[in-house]
């Protein structure tokens, strides 16, 4: 017998280790060889590679391994497999699925290994006699079990835990049972189950799912009419919202603008890992996953806070009673609206009236009218001719075109500064690079980079190659030292344990002709 249908939800590493041990014959890589055509390999808890092979032996085909038992659609919603990178590298070991997965670039720190629950894992045990890992609990993040509502148990992987042993079992593997309290992380745990199950095999567009959050983020109201988001409100209602929780992290980390940019920006082009989506779906969807779908979610029905209201325009109106001879008194009675809109809407409809034939002469509003079809500022016209600020905005704004006209001279006014200024910079300072020009002149800069990038690169000197950081061996090989020195019982440990340890970013290995004292240290404690 030589297939073995694998259990709902099952983990890959969970199927090839019950296979190993009732189907396979002999050593761990005669099973290695017949699955995966090579002798060793690693299995990754949630995005494995070589899947093609499992075909013959599992009865399902490689689109249902894939989808079925890995975390592959959770990604490939998220836009990780737009040009089938992803699927190639699971499906056929072209390349690391998890770089192309662009796990690294999130810098989340998870934990690495098997995520387990106690009691799911012994209930299934004493059901069918093997146990299994489940494929819903290695989602990165998660700390809880939904169904028992205890801690999740992480049995390590790699060079110092399950690394190419087919087994269950592991010294690290110590099966309590903590009970979870907080509702918020059975919620979370529950949420991200059921995303899981909703997105499988349904496509998703970037695009439109990043502008469905923004257009629930209007809803709630932490964005402005024109589309800015209040990011100091919406940093502060996620990290009110999550304050209480624990994530599966190394490290801590909080919901501040770099998290939550990428996400809700308008300009981002950046993919963010499944995670981040995750937190954002829970607050955002109210722990509604279809959201995700662009759903309605239950909040919809609450009232907008920055939704536009809908304005009574009785313009038609108010011109059919200026044709009728009726006086602004009237109508401000009639119609509600003040002097100055009825004022307003009768000179831009060329209505002649008399409100303010006795304010100013025709000559000063003729001189406020050439001053500000010069560009002038409104205060200085206001000194100059002797008028209110009141008077000049009134008629600026009651002239046709001419607030369109004052805007593109300001538009040229700003242009013409930020060359003059970048000139004067560049003569000024001819060793400047661009840096320094961007650094010291960042308003004429960015000006010119927004609204005219071909003069902005006339201007500026020729663009350098980028120079490679250099790495400081010297304090690394401190850092080592020290390291290794405080450490209990260094001298016991194999050199894998011990640059885990140490988190050696595998200098220990490749590198360490660069660290010298290091190298005394290792040779002194017979490990090399």
């Amino acid at each position: 017998m030589n297939h073995l249908a694998p259990h709902a939800n099952e983990s890959i590493f969970s199927w090839v280790v019950r296979y190993h041990l009732m189907c396979s014959v002999g050593h761990e890589k005669n099973t290695y060889q017949t699955l995966f055509q090579q002798p060793k390999t690693r299995i990754h808890p949630y995005l494995p590679q070589s899947l093609v092979g499992l075909a013959e032996h599992g009865e399902l085909t490689p689109h249902q391994w894939l989808v079925n038992h890995t975390l592959f659609p959770l990604f490939h919603f998220f836009g990780h497999d737009a040009k089938q990178k992803l699927s190639s590298a699971m499906l056929h070991g072209t390349s690391n699925a998890v770089i192309t997965a662009n796990i690294p670039h999130a810098r989340l720190n998870f934990s690495a290994g098997h995520r387990v629950c106690p009691l799911c894992f012994s209930e299934f045990r004493d059901k069918t006699g093997v146990p299994m890992f489940d494929i819903r609990q290695q989602i990165p993040g998660l700390v809880a079990c939904p169904i028992h509502h205890c801690l999740l148990v992480v049995v390590p992987s790699g060079d110092v835990g399950l690394d190419r042993q087919l087994s269950f079992s592991h010294p690290s593997f110590t099966p309590h049972i903590y009970r979870v309290e907080h509702q918020l992380t059975i919620d979370f745990a529950q949420f991200c189950w059921d995303s899981l199950a909703l997105i499988k095999d349904k496509p998703c567009d970037l695009a439109l799912l990043h502008a469905h959050y923004r257009h629930q983020l209007m809803q709630r109201g932490f964005m402005t009419r024109s589309g800015q988001i209040r990011m100091a409100r919406l940093v502060h209602a996620i990290s009110e919202c999550y304050q209480d929780m624990v994530f599966d992290l190394d490290s801590e980390f909080d919901f501040g603008e770099r998290f939550l940019g990428p996400l809700v920006r308008n300009k981002t082009r950046t993919l963010n890992h499944p995670f981040k989506h995750l937190i954002l779906g829970f607050w955002l969807f109210d722990k509604d996953p279809r959201g995700f779908l662009g759903q309605e979610s239950p909040f919809q029905l609450m009232p907008s806070f920055n939704a536009p209201t809908e304005v009574n325009d009785d313009r038609e109106r108010i011109l059919s009673l200026l044709s009728d001879g009726v006086s602004m008194s009237q109508i401000e009675t009639k119609i509600g609206r003040s002097r100055c809109y009825i004022r307003r809407i009768a000179e831009l409809a060329g209505i002649k009236h008399a409100s303010n034939a006795n304010a100013f002469s025709q000559a000063k509003r003729h001189w406020v009218l050439l001053l500000a079809q010069l560009g002038r500022d409104r205060h200085d016209i206001s000194k100059c001719v002797g008028v209110g600020l009141g008077y000049v905005e009134q008629l600026i704004s009651n002239t046709p075109g001419l607030v369109q006209w004052r805007q593109q001279l300001n538009a040229m006014r700003k242009h013409q500064s930020s060359v003059i200024e970048l000139l004067d910079a560049r003569q000024s300072h001819p060793e400047w690079r661009r840096k320094e020009l961007k650094s010291h002149h960042s308003r004429a800069f960015f000006h010119l980079y927004h609204h005219d990038r071909d003069c902005l690169e006339a201007i500026l000197p020729p663009a350098l190659k980028p120079l490679r950081q250099l790495k400081d061996w010297e304090a690394e090989d401190a850092r080592l030292v020290l390291a290794i020195s405080e450490l209990e019982g260094a001298e016991s440990m194999s050199l894998t344990v011990l640059a885990s340890k140490v988190r050696d970013k595998g200098h220990l290995i490749k590198r360490l002709d660069k660290l010298p004292l290091t190298l005394a240290l290792l040779v002194k404690l017979g490990l090399k």
